[in-house]
């Protein structure tokens, strides 16, 4: 609002208060006026009145002076008469007779005249009254009539009829007041429009453009008239809307420029909403194995079979949450979409629309996952065989030892005569004896044992919850099957000297145990030579 429309606001609001108690004041002060003249008129009335009831009625007489009657009866047309030729108005005459201390007004008063309330006690003193009743526009003149002693012995009341003068004043009034709601109006609409044009049209444009610049518009303006405080706001909220859109343009191209840049990632990139898991972006490298998913919530169509969120997935974890920002948290798992492995580093960021957003980079490992655990395989079991190893062996061991599967056998078994097959057939059917024995003691042990080539023609098993009577019975298993496996080899036949022991104490060590059963199959190898 400029200082010339504060100062014209002021000094039309000033103008219009100080007409507004301008006017109240005038229309009362006439009515004081108004109420002061006919009081004047009254007494002036009144003076004559008596003036002309003492030339009249009261000179040269020596008895008694007239009696109230005699007055009024008498020459009542003739006060009238006198009354309306010099005053002008319509009167009425009455008598009113003092009875002691009453005062008995005449039988021929009408009602259609109100009784204004008077003081009767200056009535019975003598005393001239006058009174105005604004009720009905009617002025009341008493006046006192004396005997020789001075006594009152009667009043006339004259009233007399002015509303004419009560309603030249009424017009007035109300052609003051016409004139100050007209007043009112007028001003009220001149300061209405003054309002419109200064505030409430440039707080619209306001607010219009605010609702343009919300819908992203930043190319509106508002429109900048004057040097006031509006235009000033103008120019404000046009210059933000620069910067903004300036901004705005340079964080655009950028953004592009780094999506540019991760399509070029030879890496599965994607960015997902936080709170509703939407893929706000997938790089090329994913678009070539899933299609354009932007958009989709990411654990339906990253992954398959799923009901809800992955479990490896840390977004729900709220503990997790709070230490990501600024932090690279790596993952690996294998996709139920394609079965390949990934290792991902995931970390959370602030998206444009200012959305908390996690950006996940995910590599193929699922060459490197095969290597390891090929060489995890290699490192845990027998390369010939297929079997465990004595690595693996000593593991199991260590993780039976002492626990709840006792009693836990063990059977050492070396083939017989390996060295000789070697020199007289060749290692390769050496070593085919040696894949041939695995298989046959595969086939004799139960699924909850454990069985290891732990050299180069010794083998272990060891049978956790097994008591002797049980481990004789897998011992004569494989005694079985490898007379099966003989009877139908052109080569030279099998033969494996076994030792067994079994623990029955988890204070034992199984160590031990496996020394006792290694003690057993070679005692039984040198039987046999």
């Amino acid at each position: 609002m400029s200082l010339r429309f504060r100062i014209l606001v002021i000094i039309g609001t000033a103008l219009l208060l100080m007409y507004v108690l301008f006017t109240v004041y005038s229309i009362q002060q006439d009515r004081i006026a108004m109420v002061d003249a006919e009081k004047e008129r009254c007494q002036v009335l009144c003076q004559a009145v008596q003036s002309e009831i003492k030339n009249r009625f009261y000179s040269d007489f020596s008895g008694e002076p007239p009696g109230i009657d005699s007055i009024y009866g008498s020459s009542g047309r003739f006060f009238l008469e006198y009354l309306q030729s010099n005053y002008g108005s319509e009167y009425s005459l009455y008598d009113i007779t003092v009875d002691g201390d009453e005062l008995l007004f005449s039988t021929t008063r009408p009602d259609v005249f109100p009784r204004p309330e008077i003081d009767q006690k200056k009535l019975l003193d003598g005393e001239t009254v006058c009174s105005y009743l604004e009720e009905g526009a009617f002025s009341f003149l008493y006046i006192p009539l004396q005997d020789r002693n001075q006594s009152v012995i009667g009043y006339l009341e004259i009233i007399s009829d002015r509303s004419e003068m009560v309603s030249g004043f009424v017009t007035k009034q109300v052609s003051m007041a016409a004139l100050l709601a007209i007043s009112l109006l007028m001003t009220g609409t001149l300061i209405m429009l003054l309002i419109q044009a200064a505030i409430v049209s440039p707080l619209n444009n306001i607010k219009n453009f605010l609702r343009r610049v919300s819908d992203l518009d930043l190319h509106t303006r508002l429109p900048v008239k004057g040097s006031d405080e509006v235009s000033e706001m103008a120019l404000y909220l046009n210059h933000t809307v620069d910067v903004i859109r300036d901004n705005t343009d340079q964080l655009t191209r950028s953004h592009e420029q780094t999506m540019a840049i991760l399509d070029k990632i030879n890496a599965l990139v994607y960015a997902v909403d936080m709170q509703t898991f939407e893929l706000l972006f997938i790089n090329k490298y994913g678009r070539d194995i899933y299609g354009d998913v932007a958009g989709k919530t990411c654990w339906k169509v990253l992954q398959k079979g799923q009901e809800g969120p992955c479990s490896f997935c840390y977004m729900e974890k709220s503990d997790e949450y709070k230490n990501t920002r600024n932090k690279n948290m790596i993952c690996e798992f294998r996709s139920t979409y394609n079965q390949r492995y990934y290792e991902y580093r995931k970390t959370v960021i602030t998206w444009l629309d200012g959305r908390e957003v996690m950006l996940a980079i995910g590599s193929d490992i699922t060459e490197r996952k095969e290597k390891e655990e090929q060489l995890k395989f290699l490192s845990l079991h027998d390369s010939l065989t297929g079997l465990y190893n004595k690595t693996y062996i000593d593991s199991e061991l260590r993780r039976l030892e002492g626990g709840r599967e006792y009693p836990v056998a063990i059977m050492v078994g070396d083939l017989d005569n390996l060295k000789k097959i070697n020199d007289t057939y060749g290692h390769h059917i050496g070593d085919q004896m040696i894949i041939d024995t695995a298989e046959v003691m595969r086939k004799a042990i139960r699924k909850s044992d454990i069985l290891a080539r732990v050299g180069g023609d010794e083998f272990v098993a060891v049978m956790p919850r097994t008591d002797r009577e049980a481990a004789q019975g897998v011992l004569w298993r494989i005694y079985s099957e490898l007379s099966k496996h003989n009877k139908g080899s052109s080569v030279a036949p099998i033969s494996i000297s076994f030792g067994l022991a079994v623990c029955d104490e988890p204070e034992k060590a199984l160590d031990d145990t496996f020394i006792e059963a290694d003690h057993y199959m070679y005692r039984q190898k040198n039987e046999r030579q």
